[in-house]
């Protein structure tokens, strides 16, 4: 559907109003803009022209020009198109101006001519070539008013409404009622809180009674496909045969083309506001008054056609047929109304191949009864044109159908619905534009809605009426999560459990070992500062005789026991309590791997950093912590534990509280070990416990295409993962993972102290199909965040 400028402004106040705060109204209120043409700015310096002379040049199909374009100005233009008369108003491109197709206008000779210009046709001035007839695309633009044109020559073409501004709006399913320029004007008049006045349904003509005969008679087999049809008789005065340039201009921005007569622009004029389909034919050029809705074979496909005895009148929704058609010499004009079961038109659209103004709306479910609304509008139409004496009374041959857009709900149900506290007074004042009148009792509501609404059933829908015109945005909107809080007590020992497995599942071995150790030793490997460990008072011997305070020290002697034994290749984990004085106990998992890592039958090769960290961040994802609040800090200097690589180390932090350590053996210490390259962790479970979330949400898998885009960093080698991924997350919309998959160093970085890192981002929303404005947006908003904190992208 399109809406233009022009015509909103005609029956509506657009002062202070924008182009942009209509696209933005039109899209908060559920109507998406696909596509908008400033037509205003598709030329520059293009103005109305009047041909005094046209003369031919002689062996050609040219003519040369003699064209006003000013009180004082002729200019001459040589022209090739075979519509070219004198004493007819043109469009004129002089010299410099610029055209929508590209051209620069200049000064040409041309057979001897000097020609000074263009006289245009409207396919080089911004109206696409599909929305013209053949005739048009080869003819020059002649201009037609009731208004004097005398007084506009010279002035610009927004003078004749090429100033006008197109949006062209996409439908929800079920909103098919906006296949009515009206119902959309309702919209926005409400929206923007403004009246409207559509003046088209004012009975300028008055309806006459009943004048002639006339009968339907409907084929069993689509007797019940017809929910209702009607007619209507026009005398009318048939004698201009051209449209005013408002009305010619409007329906192309609206991608109408011209029909054979003047006044089937002026029907399509009344569908494209209304909604409704009309037929219109020549009364006097039928055998009888009875008209035959059936089906036919034609080219192989089985047809709903209207015939007049054995004749075809028209082929639903493709136009009256050549003997049947109004014309300069009609008198009366029959004008039908139907409106029929959409599945049964959807099934004449596939079969016909074809996409007309009446298909569109004759496959679509519209309000069966608009067929008075669409003739007072088709009359008040027809009377700008003076093209109208008298009209008949619509009469029903089917239908009306009852129309049933009363419903009851309550204050309270609709706040319940949306989440939301609004009062009686914000209710009525958002319904206060539109076609809703609401009674108000107590908490009761009484709504009868606008008849067009037939998507209004219930006191769901009417919420949902009260949250799109108070705006989305201002109602909470989240998909729906199930959660389910955990409440036994022993719900941390169920997650070490669990943990457990998983790191028994990933090839690692449990491993038991005595919690009673040697003092010295005990202090050596104290990463958490645990103060005043528990002493035995008789210890059996000097090598134990305290509880330990870390699990490192036992990991390292099971992985030094191994290595003398030829098993160098290790991974082992621990679960174990620790206790000291202030504390019964804490929980603590130990983890080490050493010597090759092999991920499968493919890969073999030494253990890295990596891997102990990607296991430990498989664990923060089962206790369900926020990647953004973990942050690793490398501990320097005097922070380095004895024994500890000086640089591939971290503390690791959640909510600024310590969580744990990981970090590789010192070289000599491996050496000392005799172990291979060798790295640990150690996490406090009882501290990982808090900082778990406890509610389990289940969320639905999103139905939309996600999109993945790689960014590869130059970055500090001191820097951390989180404050990178802090910093290039900051602010971006719809990120639903981001990883690490690429770690590059080559020595002109090392020089620098400086690694590549590629991070794969992916983007995804779980109510709707993300677009490329959407997408761009949120990878602009990536690298904004990179250039402001001096990252370099490679």
């Amino acid at each position: 559907m399109i809406l233009t400028r022009n015509w909103l402004a005609k029956f509506m106040n657009l002062d202070q109003i924008s182009n942009d705060q209509i696209t933005t109204a039109l899209n908060s209120l559920g109507f998406e803009v696909d596509k908008t043409v400033d037509y205003q700015h598709l030329n520059q310096g293009l103005v109305i022209g009047y041909i005094e002379d046209s003369q031919p040049i002689e062996g050609t199909h040219l003519t040369v020009n003699q064209v006003k374009i000013g009180s004082d100005k002729v200019v001459q233009i040589v022209c090739g198109a075979s519509n070219v008369e004198a004493k007819t108003f043109v469009i004129v491109a002089p010299i410099k101006a610029s055209l929508a197709n590209g051209l620069i206008m200049s000064t040409k000779e041309i057979h001897g001519y000097s020609s000074q210009g263009m006289i245009c046709a409207l396919n080089e001035i911004g109206i696409p070539a599909t929305d013209l007839t053949s005739q048009e695309n080869e003819s020059i633009y002649v201009i037609h008013s009731y208004n004097d044109l005398s007084v506009l020559i010279g002035e610009g073409i927004e003078k004749i409404g090429f100033n006008d501004f197109s949006w062209e709006v996409d439908l929800t399913l079920n909103r098919s009622d906006a296949l009515s320029a009206v119902q959309l004007l309702k919209e926005l008049g409400n929206y923007f809180q403004r009246p409207i006045n559509y003046y088209r349904l004012t009975n300028k003509v008055k309806n006459q009674k009943k004048k002639v005969d006339f009968s339907l008679k409907i084929n069993p087999a689509l007797t019940s496909q017809v929910q209702t049809a009607g007619f209507s008789l026009f005398e009318i005065n048939n004698d201009e045969g051209w449209l005013d340039v408002d009305d010619d201009l409007w329906l192309k921005f609206n991608k109408v083309s011209r029909q054979t007569n003047y006044l089937y622009d002026l029907a399509n004029k009344m569908t494209l506001e209304i909604g409704q389909p009309a037929i219109l034919i020549d009364y006097d050029k039928l055998k009888n008054a009875e008209l035959n809705l059936t089906t036919t074979k034609m080219n192989d496909q089985e047809l709903i056609v209207l015939k007049n005895g054995a004749r075809v009148v028209e082929v639903l929704g493709m136009g009256v047929e050549k003997n049947f058609l109004v014309d300069e010499k009609t008198k009366r004009m029959l004008v039908l109304y139907f409106n029929f079961n959409p599945v049964l038109m959807r099934g004449q659209q596939k079969n016909l191949n074809q996409s007309t103004i009446a298909l569109q709306r004759y496959i679509k479910p519209l309000y069966a009864n608009k067929f008075e609304d669409a003739t007072e509008a088709l009359k008040d139409i027809f009377d700008d044109y003076a093209a109208i004496k008298e009209v008949q009374k619509v009469e029903y041959l089917v239908g009306p159908l009852p129309v049933n857009n009363k419903f009851e709900t309550s204050l309270t149900t609709i706040n319940h619905l949306l989440g939301t506290s609004f009062d009686v007074n914000e209710i009525r004042t958002l319904f206060k534009f539109i076609d809703f009148e609401i009674t108000i009792r107590g908490d009761n509501l009484t709504f009868v809605v606008d008849p067009n609404r037939i998507d209004l059933h219930n006191a769901k829908d009417l919420a949902q009426e009260v949250a799109r015109f108070k705006g989305y945005d201002q109602v909470p909107s989240e998909p729906l999560n199930l959660l389910a809080q955990a409440q036994r007590k022993d719900f941390a020992l169920d997650l070490q459990t669990k943990m457990i497995t998983n790191l028994v599942g990933q090839g690692l071995t449990n491993i038991k070992t005595y919690s009673l150790i040697e003092s010295g030793v005990n202090k050596a490997w104290n990463l958490f500062n645990l103060a005043k460990p528990l002493k035995l008072p008789s210890p059996l011997s000097k090598l134990h005789e305290v509880y330990r305070v870390n699990l490192i020290q036992s990991l390292l002697e099971v992985a030094e026991n191994n290595a003398l034994r030829g098993n160098r290749n290790l991974k082992l984990f621990e679960v174990a309590d620790l206790y000291y004085k202030g504390s019964e106990r804490v929980a603590h998992l130990g983890i080490l791997f050493s010597g090759e890592f092999n991920r499968d039958f493919r890969e073999k090769r030494l253990t890295d950093f990596y891997d102990l960290k990607g296991l430990i961040e498989n664990i923060f994802s089962l206790y369900q912590l926020e990647p953004t609040k973990i942050s690793y800090e490398p501990l320097e200097g005097d922070k380095v534990f004895e024994g500890m690589h000086p640089y591939q180390n971290a503390k690791i932090k959640f909510n600024n509280k310590v969580l744990g350590f990981i970090f590789r053996l010192n070289p000599q210490t491996e050496a000392k070990l005799k172990l291979p390259p060798t790295f640990l962790a150690e996490l406090d479970l009882d501290s990982l416990f808090k900082g778990a979330d406890l509610q389990t949400t289940i969320q639905p898998w999103s139905k939309f295409q996600a999109t993945k885009r790689d960014l590869s960093l130059e970055v500090s080698a001191k820097i951390s993962y989180s404050e990178i991924t802090n910093i290039i997350l900051a602010g971006v919309l719809d990120v639903v993972d981001c990883r690490l998959v690429d770690v590059y160093v080559d020595d002109q970085l090392k020089t620098q102290e400086l690694m590549a890192w590629t991070f794969q981002i992916t983007f995804n929303n779980s109510l709707h199909q993300l677009n490329e404005q959407e997408l761009n947006q949120a990878w602009n908003q990536v690298l904004s965040n990179v250039e402001q904190v001096g990252l370099k992208v490679r």
